[in-house]
């Protein structure tokens, strides 16, 4: 099948080295727009949409702002070669209004979760119990019987001595090098699935943190919850209150629905590493994802979305909960399913 235009400057992007500060990331990422934008004749918006993707593997990553500003100025210089020149075409060039080249609306939206195929899923596939059965490394679940194996685990998904940021809670966290954490991970809530490359940096506002998007380094594990409640925050019922009540009458938990489609996701991609329990009723994944392209993480997120997933772990940064660890009531967060084969190696 032919590739659209879209998905051959996509595979392009996916082989860019990231753009590095002080190491001629500007220059790399103009360079990299001026391709989408003449190359491959895209839109502005186009070009956009693929630079925030680009954008994920950056260092640090460029602001919208930046973005925007990249792409008026690409348009400004236009190209020697003409407009469309990887397409073998001679296109018009560009029209240089500031307000024609940019829609200032949010542009990378993620599916809408598909109910359907949620439920049909949740029905036709495995429980957490099952899940459980056929891990590779299987930890018992009786969490009161059971000593912790957050460090051994975390010694598997992390080897080495990177720096890792790590919290009681969302709001009282640390960046510490994971030898520092020796002994007290089992304690702790929340972890950032992917390495730190300093203990602090910038928050977007410009404030000094040990957790930040600019101190995580590129992503390593993408992390999948899936978190279905029959009530929003002001109690009105939630597009998955059917569904809940459905599995209900059938006797099917919300983390046996975590894991029927944590698993659907396995078959996507393979490198399933971790399925846990995030204390209450949510389910988290990791997933390996080291060395795919970001095209195709993104790929494979918006799976996730599909079927239900929080959009908000595809930040880099985004705490999830950590494994075999405790919630800030005290509740243990089970593991159900280790696969080691799929850590990353040092």
């Amino acid at each position: 099948m032919e590739l659209s235009v879209t998905e051959r400057a996509a595979r392009y992007l996916s082989v860019c080295d990231p753009a590095v500060a002080g190491s001629g990331g500007h220059n790399m990422t103009f360079r990299i727009t001026c391709t989408l934008l003449h190359g491959f004749c895209l839109s502005p918006t186009e070009t956009f949409q693929l630079l925030k993707i680009y954008n994920e593997k950056c260092e640090p990553p460029w602001s919208d702002g930046e973005l925007r500003h990249k792409i008026l100025s690409a348009a400004g210089v236009g190209s020697s070669k003409g407009r469309g020149y990887l397409l073998d075409a001679d296109i018009p060039p560009l029209c240089s209004s500031p307000a024609q080249l940019v829609s200032p609306t949010p542009i990378l939206k993620w599916p809408a979760p598909d109910l359907e195929a949620i439920n049909r899923i949740v029905r036709d596939g495995p429980g957490a119990y099952d899940v459980w059965e056929n891990s590779p490394v299987r930890f018992e679940t009786d969490a009161l019987k059971e000593p912790s194996h957050t460090e051994e685990i975390i010694n598997t998904v992390f080897p080495g001595d990177p720096y890792l940021c790590v919290g009681w809670s969302a709001w009282s966290f640390e960046t510490r090098r994971r030898s520092a954490w020796r002994g007290l991970l089992s304690k702790m809530s929340v972890i950032v699935p992917t390495p730190m490359v300093a203990v602090s940096a910038l928050t977007r506002e410009g404030k000094a943190s040990q957790h930040t998007l600019q101190a995580t380094a590129q992503r390593v594990y993408q992390v999948v919850e899936f978190d279905f409640a029959a009530t929003d925050h002001s109690g009105k019922p939630t597009i998955y209150a059917a569904l809940l009540a459905g599995w209900k009458a059938d006797q099917i938990s919300t983390l046996d629905a975590c894991a029927a489609l944590s698993a659907h996701l396995a078959k996507r991609l393979s490198s399933w590493v971790l399925f846990l329990s995030s204390g209450g009723k949510s389910g988290h994944s990791w997933f390996n994802v080291r060395g795919l392209p970001i095209c195709a993480q993104r790929e494979f997120f918006a799976q996730a979305c599909l079927l239900g997933a929080d959009d908000q772990l595809w930040t880099r940064s985004q705490f999830c909960r950590m494994p075999d660890g405790r919630r800030e009531n005290g509740r243990r967060q089970t593991v159900f399913y280790f696969k080691p084969q799929n850590a990353i190696v040092p």
